[in-house]
């Protein structure tokens, strides 16, 4: 069976396009099936009893019949998830970046990403304090409509900016340690020309792409006005008494967690 893997970050915009992946018909269901909760779901949505035969069989149940299959991944969960594969098929002090390699060796992968990262961090926040993290049904929106917007926060709208960034570059260098060719995708690509980027993205992976291509999805937009105000906040922001140094700080200390997830996803796990 084909594979593949979309390698991205959290509100990237990835639900919405494996959902429209979904519909076509040709892939399967790409999700999240690797993190510690989707695991646990599936394996008793589909009745299997050990974490090996989950990674034997996940993807083949994924797929619903088609013969390519794929899944997200999200940089800032991968590593942990690594170590219990790694533990599980016995392949020793493997990095995350070679446990990823290994476990789908013939898969083709996608890296998909925001180009605004701040509104990608505005989303996320907006989403961590209502628990809503997608629109599918009515009950969606009214749910949406009733909730009180959260208080706006900068410190944690910037925590959340920093470990996009810092997620960004530990999936280049995955790429690099791995000399893996991913297909790039920007989400606002995929917004403005969504056949064209599904075409290509279909042909990409391995599918045989009909004249007739499905284009649809079942979800709703979630951006808001509440969302809009934040960016204006955001950017307001009053700089600090010593705005050189501490936009110096600022840049220092984005760039550590950078190269610390980076060097987490090609160490080996201690």
């Amino acid at each position: 069976m084909k594979a593949f893997v979309i390698c991205t970050t959290p509100r990237s915009g990835s639900y919405l396009l494996c959902d429209y992946l979904d519909n076509t018909g040709l892939v399967g269901k790409p999700a999240e099936y690797l993190t510690t909760q989707s695991i646990r779901y599936y394996m008793h949505e589909w009745g299997i009893e050990s974490f090996s035969e989950y990674l034997d069989r996940f993807l083949e149940l994924a797929s619903r019949g088609a013969p390519v299959s794929g899944l997200k991944l999200m940089a800032n969960l991968w590593p942990g998830t690594a170590r219990d594969i790694a533990e599980t098929r016995r392949w020793g002090g493997l990095a995350p970046a070679d446990a990823l390699a290994r476990l789908f060796p013939q898969a083709r992968f996608i890296f998909l990403r925001r180009r605004n990262e701040l509104q990608q961090a505005i989303s996320l926040f907006m989403a961590q304090n209502t628990g809503l993290w997608a629109i599918r049904e009515p009950k969606d929106e009214q749910l949406a409509a009733s909730l009180a917007p959260p208080s706006f926060s900068f410190r944690r709208i910037h925590d959340n900016l920093c470990m996009i960034r810092e997620s960004n570059a530990a999936w280049k260098t995955f790429f690099r340690h791995t000399n893996i060719t991913p297909l790039s995708l920007h989400f606002e690509d995929f917004l403005a020309d969504k056949e064209t980027t599904l075409r290509d993205l279909l042909a990409f992976v391995g599918a045989e792409v009909p004249d007739d291509l499905a284009i649809r999805t079942t979800m709703k937009k979630q951006s808001s006005a509440i969302s809009k105000q934040f960016l204006q906040k955001y950017r307001r922001r009053k700089p600090l008494r010593h705005p050189l140094l501490s936009a110096r700080r600022r840049l220092r200390r984005i760039a550590r967690r950078q190269k610390d997830l980076s060097d987490v996803f090609t160490a080996p796990p201690d």
